[in-house]
């Protein structure tokens, strides 16, 4: 039996902004892939662009976002505030 563990992550820019994935990490070595929202569609876009993974802190949790470009342009706050339903925090 594997230990997996399953992050929701929001994509802030692109083509698939606003999307929230789930990152599932497994095995040794904790290779990860990413799923649609309700886990029953892998995602093949993330191993075709390179995609940055940011953990931001919002009211004491963690959440997981990722993009193709640099943060700094980006209301990340906003984007994760918006998310229907909630985005789920990592901690």
């Amino acid at each position: 039996m594997t230990n997996e563990t399953i992050t929701e992550c929001l994509v802030v820019d692109g083509d698939r902004q606003g999307e929230v994935w789930l990152k599932v990490e497994a095995g040794i070595g904790r290779n990860f892939e990413f799923y649609e929202r309700d886990g029953k569609r892998r995602i093949e876009e993330p191993h075709r662009k390179e995609y940055l993974g940011t953990k931001i802190l919002l009211d004491d949790k963690e959440y997981f976002v990722c993009s193709e470009v640099d943060l700094s342009g980006i209301d990340v706050i906003s984007k994760i505030k918006s998310v229907s339903p909630p985005l789920k925090p990592i901690n």
